[in-house]
């Protein structure tokens, strides 16, 4: 090593870390992501597998269709996604509350799709949440922005 090369190992750490760990927290921040829209899409799965049993043809009937809305969040809840609505009070119990990760979430259920030209009955079940990214828009210069727009629906072909 030459004597005018000292230090330049330090110059080079300060230099290349920042853009190391900003990029890993790119890297969670992702991860997060695809975690959470994959549960989403199996509580809008969860939900429509739920409507389309036989069982459930009096709740699917119903007008409100809030049970097969709670099973969905039920799902999304049980899997560390917390919506910032009112949970049901059958999965309530036992949820740590205050790391709420969906700032808007909605599940909605619809039971006018068809398919075949109409001859059979079908049901959409859709779940969307606006999930809250937890490292980088603490970075606010960067302009990130605070939730990410997630979403997904299910259509089940009824045999009832």
């Amino acid at each position: 090593m030459r004597r005018n090369e000292k230090g330049t190992q330090i110059a080079e750490l300060a230099v290349v870390l920042p853009l190391v760990v900003f990029l890993a927290l790119i890297a969670g921040e992702g991860v997060g992501i695809v975690r959470a829209h994959q549960v989403i899409v199996n509580a809008a799965r969860e939900g429509a597998r739920i409507a389309v049993l036989e069982e459930s043809k009096a709740l699917v009937e119903d007008s409100t269709k809030t049970f097969i809305k709670d099973m969905a969040t039920c799902y999304m809840v049980r899997n560390g996604l917390t919506p910032t609505a009112s949970l049901p009070s059958s999965c309530s119990s036992g949820v740590d509350v205050s790391h709420l990760n969906c700032e808007t979430y909605s599940a909605t259920v619809d039971t006018s799709v068809s398919f075949n030209g109409g001859s059979m009955p079908g049901l959409k079940v859709q779940v969307t949440c606006g999930y809250r990214l937890s490292y980088l828009p603490n970075l606010s210069w960067f302009g990130v922005p605070s939730t990410v727009p997630l979403g997904a629906s299910v259509v089940w072909r009824r045999f009832w």
